[in-house]
This record gives structure tokens, sequence and C-alpha cells, in this order.
């Protein structure tokens, strides 16, 4: 019985983390031999806020980073 947790910044939606699913179970099943009955994938939404690299929270580093031209 596989289990996957996938640990996401908060955003995503339903139909996303569906879709992300759907291609882990197909993975999962092709590779291992794995039947979706039998796998779990859970995942975790987490705030900006609670993600640090170094001292600094990812909304910290987010705050001071340069719009580049995604941003527009």
């Amino acid at each position: 019985m596989p289990h996957v947790q996938i640990t996401l910044f908060e955003g995503r939606t339903q139909a996303q983390k569906k879709a992300v699913a759907v291609g882990i179970m197909r993975v999962l099943e092709q590779e291992l031999g794995a039947l979706p009955a039998h796998n779990w994938i859970v995942f975790t939404d987490k705030s900006l806020d609670d993600w640090f690299v170094g001292y600094d929270s990812q909304s910290e580093i987010d705050a001071r980073r340069e719009p580049g031209p995604e941003d527009d």
C-alpha cells in the first residue's frame, strides 16, 4: 500500500490536486503494479509563513523579490 505525502503552498485548486493524484496513481499502478484502491495520496497545504529558507519565511522572501515577467 503506497502512501504519498505532498506538501504544497496554499492556493492549489481541488481540480489541480485531483489531476496530480490521477497522474501519481497511474505511475504507481504502471511501475509498481499497485492497485489505485490500495494507494493513499495526502495533500497538505501550508501558508507561505510556515515555510522557512534560512531565517526568512517564504512570504518574506517573496516580498523582497523583484517583479519578473511572470508577475505581470
